[in-house]
């Protein structure tokens, strides 16, 4: 068996980080300091309490008061609900930015230059650690997901999310996290798949197909 690690931490050497000026140019972002990301998925299993979930989100930002920039949940159940919500935040704080997709090159930009990433998306957990940055994961989104050091896994309720921020951006568990191996890889796997392809012999292993009975199955049909 060969790991590999995520192929999609491949661009980590290939894409160059855009600078604050470029990033307000090409989507019109204000970075000033180092803001929070933030973004939040529905959760398909618990649809019915996405604006909820939401509204603890929003009210845990507004304690801690500092500079937020959402992305667009994706297009699962109730996703309407966030981003009406969103907008209706960034309209009412100055210091919070909406921007509907920033791609991989803009993502990664604005990874490097927050203070933290706080929300339910997996980049939190296959991305983020290449970065050192940390990451206030709310909910069970990502339960079950291998996780690095720079993951505070925090419960829906607003003071929990406040408590995970405040954990988040201090100084003191930066440092901590700095340098910390990604478990998802070191953007190197394109390589090793196809290295390992190629060694690969194209033999009757391969070619050939083969069948074999699994237990449980064999058991059911005798019953």
């Amino acid at each position: 068996m060969t790991v590999s690690g995520v192929p999609t931490l491949d661009h980590l050497h290939t894409i160059t980080l855009l600078t604050r000026e470029e990033l307000r140019e090409r989507f019109g972002l204000r970075i000033e300091g180092e803001p929070l990301l933030v973004t939040y998925h529905p959760v398909t299993l618990e649809y019915e309490q996405t604006a909820w979930q939401m509204q603890e989100l929003l009210e845990a930002l507004r304690r801690c008061g500092r500079p937020s920039i959402f992305t667009l949940p994706n297009a699962d159940t109730n996703g309407r609900i966030i981003i009406r919500m969103l907008e209706a935040f960034v309209a009412a704080h100055p210091s919070a930015q909406l921007v509907a997709n920033l791609g991989t090159q803009g993502y990664f930009s604005v990874m490097s230059l927050a203070a933290a990433m706080v929300g339910n998306s997996s980049s939190g957990l296959i991305e983020a650690p290449s970065f050192g940055l940390p990451v206030v994961n709310i909910g069970i989104r990502q339960q079950g997901r291998v996780r690095a050091e720079n993951v505070i896994d925090v419960g829906y309720g607003r003071e929990e999310i406040v408590q995970g921020i405040r954990q988040a951006t201090d100084v003191a568990f930066r440092q901590r996290i700095a340098g910390k191996p990604n478990p998802y890889g070191d953007g190197h796997a394109s390589e090793l798949i196809v290295k390992t392809l190629a060694e690969i012999p194209l033999d009757a292993r391969l070619i050939m197909k083969q069948f074999a009975d699994l237990p449980v199955a064999a058991e059911a049909m005798v019953g």
